[in-house]
């Protein structure tokens, strides 16, 4: 697993080039060229939509290209970021010999490697991730997976990337629904979690900046002793539960077996979805 960040530019005099700058492929941006793991002169961005580019020209000094074709002839490392059902539009009409040169870095949902080496040709370089909305903020968690083509320092250079916004995880590419179910999905769970904290404060009275501010709050102290602590998160929730008090009680509830079956259900259906989902 990787954390933070190396001081050292790990990328050289390498070119980086991203198409689609959405929320994802814009976080990425941001995160490298914030951390200066690449000069402004040798990131290209692209995207179908030009307005989209414009930004980062104007903040941050990237360069802009006009197609894929040129975006794919001037760097090499290449990250992905477009929708999954454009891939095959965005790729038409180049010779797979166009790809060997390339460093590939899908974070296309859904889109498995087989798939994108029958559109890229056999001798593609390809990893593909899945990092889930933290990379907006610099949090993100992303899992990591390649295909043969690709070589340890390749796939180290994809996690540096992505350890600009987070941290990152090497899984076996058989697990990635899995992941998507737990970390892509992840964010949401935990979204509405606090949700249903803030409704039941103010459902007894609690005004809702308030009710808000207890539940986002206690989320992130959680989350950073999760992080800081050398205890397991089970070890950390008994800490918590002092026996007779109020938190046992709760769990009278929450650690009941019908519980932990609607949950592990729940995490079925989201890896069942993503499954039928792939490509």
């Amino acid at each position: 697993m990787v954390k933070g960040l190396s001081k050292m530019n790990c990328f050289k005099n390498k070119k980086i080039g991203v198409v689609g700058c959405g929320n994802m492929g814009g976080a990425l941006i941001k995160a490298l060229l914030s951390h200066r793991m690449v000069k402004s002169h040798r990131l290209y961005v692209y995207d179908t939509v030009r307005g989209k580019t414009l930004p980062y020209k104007k903040k941050y000094g990237a360069r802009i290209v006009l197609s894929f074709e040129q975006l794919l002839r001037r760097t090499d490392i290449l990250l992905l970021a477009v929708k999954p059902q454009d891939i095959k539009d965005l790729v038409k009409g180049i010779p797979k010999s166009r790809f060997t040169a390339t460093l590939i870095i899908s974070i296309l949902a859904g889109t498995t490697i087989s798939y994108l080496t029958k559109l890229l040709g056999n001798k593609a370089k390809i990893v593909r991730c899945m990092p889930n909305l933290g990379i907006v903020v610099g949090y993100g968690m992303t899992a990591v997976c390649k295909n043969r083509n690709v070589s340890l320092r390749d796939l180290s250079i994809a996690e540096r990337i992505f350890s600009c916004c987070g941290m990152t995880v090497r899984i076996p590419e058989k697990y990635i629904n899995v992941v998507t179910a737990l970390s892509g999905s992840g964010p949401a769970y935990y979204f509405f979690l606090t949700e249903l904290l803030t409704a039941e404060g103010m459902s007894r009275g609690i005004k809702r900046t308030n009710a808000e501010a207890l539940a986002q709050h206690t989320a992130l102290g959680a989350a950073r002793l999760m992080q800081q602590s050398k205890a397991s998160p089970k070890e950390l929730r008994k800490r918590v539960t002092s026996p007779g008090g109020t938190t046992e009680a709760a769990f009278t509830v929450l650690g009941s077996a019908r519980y932990k079956r609607f949950f592990s259900s729940a995490i079925t259906k989201a890896i069942k979805r993503a499954e039928k989902l792939s490509t």
